[in-house]
């Protein structure tokens, strides 16, 4: 067993669980902790007094061995035991941010995913981004087959994209609010941008982590 200490960057919704991803305190790589079923539990991820992560939290994991995929080469398998709250990153922001072109292979408008058998082919670097934008709008939108859903729009080097946003702060926030686009008032935003695991054929480009300043 080793231990990873990361910012937390992400703590978001996903299908039966949660997803958390975040920087290296020392190295600055992205680290995304999986457990065996790949979807972290609430249990799984709580702190000692039972609260969990939250964006910008410095967490110690106990981890058990690197377990990359094709869509995900920052995966680590966590081993059994209870993550520790190590405080607050309190530091400039922008050290955590990247710098891509773009966000993955990109059509115009932007694509919210990419077929799994391309990305088998293509391999990527990083599933994850953290970058940050003049502006976002949050977007809740209702459909017959997805029911209620909360998207994040907003143009990073001049392409737009329209986003799945899992970030559950902003879920819970903008739940009692009628559907419409909402932008965010504030001068400083950051997103987490991830790509997921393969579902029905693609990797979709889902919004992680939203925090503003």
């Amino acid at each position: 067993m080793f231990y990873k200490e990361i910012i937390c960057l992400a703590n978001s919704r996903r299908s039966r669980g949660r997803c958390v991803a975040g920087r290296d305190i020392k190295t600055n790589e992205w680290i995304r902790p999986v457990s065996s079923g790949e979807t972290l539990t609430l249990e799984q991820i709580k702190f000692k007094d039972g609260s969990i992560p939250r964006l910008l939290d410095i967490i110690r994991i106990p981890c058990k061995q690197e377990t990359p995929i094709f869509c995900q080469p920052e995966n680590i398998l966590i081993e059994k035991g209870v993550w520790e709250n190590l405080g607050r990153y309190d530091k400039k922001i922008e050290n955590l941010c990247d710098h891509p072109k773009s966000l993955w292979w990109n059509d115009k408008p932007a694509q919210d995913k990419i077929e799994e058998e391309f990305l088998r082919k293509n391999k990527v670097d990083q599933s994850l981004f953290f970058i940050r934008l003049d502006s976002i709008i949050i977007r809740k939108c209702s459909s017959l087959e997805y029911g209620i859903k909360t998207r994040a729009i907003f143009s990073y080097n001049g392409i737009k994209h329209d986003l799945g946003l899992t970030d559950l702060d902003i879920e819970n926030e903008y739940k009692e609010k009628p559907c419409g686009d909402y932008r965010l008032n504030t001068k400083q935003i950051y997103l987490c941008i991830s790509l997921g695991g393969p579902f029905k054929g693609y990797c979709y480009k889902l919004a992680a982590g939203v925090i503003r300043i």
